[in-house]
């Protein structure tokens, strides 16, 4: 009896020490999200709608931030290239917060794209728990980014899915070497590509 209880005192004890799953999700809201998908929505727009209807499956325990690359300024400012926020912090979820910060949401301006990764890299930290970047972009970096910190995130064992808007074949394709990739074309399967990118984290793999 004394063995089984130390060996479940040792499960809990090495679970804890795992700690929380933690999730960023790096948000494209450059110019280029205009684009359509095959319905006609703005890109950007269909992601807001399907990030505010997943957030709502998701534990409420897990840890998700939001950050976006792109929105706030305009092409034209050379500050567009610096354009990287994060508008949920790491934390359990609060879907009313992350709502009304969906639904202000505009695009313009360039997609600083691997400042935007490497930044939320940073955000996850580390730690022995799985820490996971979510990408959901219509393009590829804009702005000459460098790509160091992205490598270096994914060498320390942050792991990165991407779901791409629209894309065109040859950058889901240049995408697809670095990570898991989709390529979504319609606001269902933007959607199902969210649900895809944390299935293995949520359903206990």
């Amino acid at each position: 009896m004394l063995r089984v209880a130390t060996l479940i005192l040792a499960v809990i004890v090495a679970s804890a020490a795992h700690g929380e799953d933690k999730v960023a999700v790096v948000l494209d809201l450059s110019a280029g999200s205009w684009k359509s998908l095959d319905d006609g929505t703005p890109a950007f727009v269909a992601a807001r709608s399907a990030l505010a209807s997943w957030i709502l499956e998701l534990p409420p325990e897990l840890s998700v931030e939001l950050r976006t690359v792109g929105g706030a300024s305009p092409a034209t400012d050379l500050s567009s290239c610096r354009d990287s926020r994060t508008e949920v912090p790491p934390g359990p979820i609060v879907a009313n917060a992350w709502h009304q910060t969906l639904v202000g949401f505009r695009a313009r301006g360039l997609r600083p794209l691997l400042l935007g990764v490497g930044a939320a890299a940073s955000d996850l930290g580390t730690g022995d728990e799985r820490r996971r970047i979510i990408v959901v972009t219509s393009g590829e970096d804009d702005c000459n980014g460098d790509g160091q910190a992205v490598i270096d995130a994914l060498d320390s064992g942050v792991e990165m899915r991407v779901i791409g808007l629209a894309l065109p074949l040859d950058a889901a394709e240049r995408f697809g070497a670095v990570a898991p990739t989709r390529n979504a074309t319609t606001p269902e399967s933007l959607f199902d590509a969210l649900s895809w990118a944390v299935e293995d984290l949520i359903g206990g793999a």
